[in-house]
């Protein structure tokens, strides 16, 4: 049985307290893959404290990292001037690897033109790596 492939997740998320999640999606023009209102259940117990906005690459789990941020910035480039209009919102680049295969460590890479991309919408960048199964020899 062959080893399974590394999984890349890539997507742009929106939290605010003070702009509803359809109007995020009105101020952009850009519909999410997903949202969540103050309120909403998040999981038994947890309930939503900030409106949420989020869109997703479209690209296959087993591209690299560069090829999910370049999709997802020019999925939003269009609208890029109307991300300034959301005020205090946090915008979070946020992107998981599972790391299947061991011991190769997974290219991290963003480039300048991305980073200033990034920059002028105010994102920030989260990235969790997460190792699974034999990959726990990574040095």
């Amino acid at each position: 049985m062959s080893a399974r492939s590394d999984e890349v997740y890539v997507s742009l998320c929106i939290w605010s307290k003070e702009i509803p999640s359809k109007d995020i999606t009105q101020i952009l023009g850009i519909t999410p893959d997903s949202t969540r209102d103050i309120g909403d259940i998040i999981r038994p117990g947890i309930i939503s404290d900030t409106y949420f906005w989020e869109i997703n690459s479209k690209e296959a789990d087993n591209v690299h990292l560069a090829t999910h941020v370049k999709s997802i910035i020019n999925f939003i480039k269009p609208n890029i001037d109307n991300f300034s209009k959301l005020g205090k919102a946090r915008i979070w680049l946020s992107c998981a690897m599972y790391v299947n295969q061991g011991p190769s460590a997974p290219s991290v890479h963003f480039d300048t033109e991305s980073l200033t991309f990034l920059s002028k919408i105010n994102a920030e960048i989260d990235v969790d790596i997460y190792c699974m199964g034999s990959c726990n020899t990574l040095e």
